[in-house]
């Protein structure tokens, strides 16, 4: 009963040289899974006075299939393969093939592993690997076991830190890596010498290195965890009076030469003076709270949208 379930018969194999070294005379595949095919004709028709009348209508083909397929196969009973495909499947490591061959427990070779293999370690100071594409061993010489792996990585380990709620990620950008409308300047000094500083790429001809910067990302999902309610400002940290998108520059409000790096010290737009009057800034308190952000600039005229973000 259960050779009739399964889709293709056992194959036997009169052969004593075969069952010598498979240790057994049947080969056995059991395929499970399915194929779905749509095949369809799309015909579209435009009465565009526009188009000729031959381009007004269109006929075209549509085709798509899903292959859900697991396939186990044995030969003998030291050589077992193992194969799982999906067109759909999230990762490439969810499609896997493997070989693995058995001899008996007196032959040196205790095992032999080609395809999708691991080599799981258990010791902090070498950690190994879970999708690995190659050939794995397996000896033993008494009462001493070798593994090896010849094999390609095909997966990479990365390490995520969360501190306050917050998920903290190291990586490294550089600045060559412009891409319009997706990378940014942090401040219209690394836009004035970003030719020079890059003349000599791969040397950067700078003395200014970031080391720490906050990315805020606009709340589109309606998310109510560990939102803030922020205000950007456009001119923060400017030193130059053409960098500055003010209408009227009030007096005084420059304080550093425009050949001063970025800080917030460089003009009245200075977010540390807002609780602590040591410090020189136009800002108060209002600018926090959204409904009275435009009152909080000390009287300068500002364009919401333009020279603040809420």
């Amino acid at each position: 009963e259960e050779a009739q379930r399964n889709l293709l018969p056992t194959f036997y194999v009169n052969s004593n040289f075969f069952e010598s070294v498979f240790g057994g005379n049947t080969i056995e595949i059991i395929p499970q899974g399915s194929v779905e095919m749509d095949l369809g004709l799309l015909y579209t028709k435009q009465d565009n006075p526009q188009f000729s009348p031959r381009n007004r209508s269109n006929l075209s083909f549509d085709f798509d299939q899903r292959i859900s397929l697991s396939l186990l196969g044995k030969i003998g009973e030291r050589l077992q393969i193992t194969a799982n495909y999906d067109t759909q499947s999230t990762f490439d490591f969810q499609n896997s093939i493997k070989l693995e061959y058995t001899p008996t427990e007196d032959d040196i070779i205790r095992k032999i592993e080609v395809g999708n293999v691991s080599m799981p370690l258990n010791s902090s100071l070498i950690q190994g690997s879970q999708s690995l594409f190659g050939v794995k061993t397996q000896l033993q010489f008494g009462r001493t076991t070798i593994t090896g792996v010849f094999s390609e990585q095909r997966s990479e380990t990365r390490s995520v830190v969360a501190e306050g709620g917050a998920t903290v990620t190291d990586f490294e950008l550089f600045a060559l890596d412009y891409d319009e409308n997706r990378h940014f300047f942090l401040a219209h000094y690394f836009r004035d010498s970003y030719d020079r500083v890059l003349k000599n790429y791969p040397f950067i001809n700078s003395n200014v290195q970031i080391t720490r910067a906050e990315v805020w990302i606009t709340n589109r999902n309606n998310t109510t965890n560990d939102v803030r309610n922020i205000i950007a400002l456009q001119d923060i940290g400017e030193s130059k009076s053409e960098n500055i998108g003010l209408n009227a520059i009030p007096g005084g409000f420059i304080n550093a030469p425009g050949t001063a790096f970025p800080d917030n010290k460089n003009n009245d737009f200075n977010p540390f003076g807002i609780d602590n009057p040591g410090v020189q800034s136009i800002l108060s308190p209002a600018i926090r709270d959204v409904a009275t952000a435009a009152s909080g600039f000390g009287g300068v005229g500002v364009n919401d949208g333009i020279d603040y973000v809420s």
